[in-house]
């Protein structure tokens, strides 16, 4: 079984050999700091909690506290601007650092908080979406329960990659898991992680 850390997104990480060193969390993802330094590349390597007080939320996401560089450590998840997601309320990002030629430093993984809304009218929203006509050709999305939250999931397969998501529907606002190409080696580890949900 996995060990299950709880790591809190500080401007330090003491998660090194030496406790008295600190290290700098990278708190701007799309920073220069990967041309500086090298990423380091690695796997998750345990699953750690992600406390969200603002949506009085929790989830456990696969994790490593080598993801970074030498000096800069990334915590569980963090919360960025939503500039690139308007209709978001908020944007949080997860996962390991990556070096993009387009955003500089950032990470794959992201959840958005958006105002809440129906299962009915997240499907009908799916079967809308420019994403289709852009990338590829809608799998017929699905709807069930999971511990009993709804969640909905959508597909898009296009002629280079496969592109979903996977919404969680609560009173308040809901939240979107997604990612990029990755989404069919992910889409376990997505479905996992809501498993882990916990509303505060």
């Amino acid at each position: 079984m996995k060990k299950i850390i709880t790591i809190v997104a500080l401007l330090t990480f003491t998660g090194c050999q030496n406790p008295a060193e600190s290290i700098q969390i990278v708190q701007e993802p799309e920073s220069t700091i990967c041309d500086t330094e090298q990423v380091i590349k690695a796997d998750a390597s345990t699953k750690a909690t992600y406390t969200n007080q603002e949506y009085s939320f929790e989830i456990q996401l696969p994790y490593n506290p080598n993801w970074g560089t030498q000096t800069h450590k990334v915590p569980v998840a963090e919360p960025i601007e939503v500039q690139a997601h308007k209709t978001a309320l908020s944007r949080i990002i997860w996962g390991p650092l990556i070096s993009d030629t387009h955003f500089g430093c950032t990470r794959p993984f992201e959840i958005l908080v958006t105002e809440p809304r129906s299962v009915d009218q997240a499907l009908t929203a799916y079967r809308e979406t420019d994403l289709i006509d852009n990338m590829g050709f809608l799998v017929e999305p699905q709807s069930y329960s999971l511990n009993n939250i709804p969640i909905a999931e959508f597909i898009v397969k296009g002629p280079f990659c496969q592109q979903g998501a996977v919404e969680v529907f609560t009173p308040k606002y809901n939240l979107y898991f997604t990612t990029g190409c990755e989404w069919e080696e992910l889409h376990n580890q997505f479905k996992e992680a809501v498993e882990t949900l916990n509303f505060l």
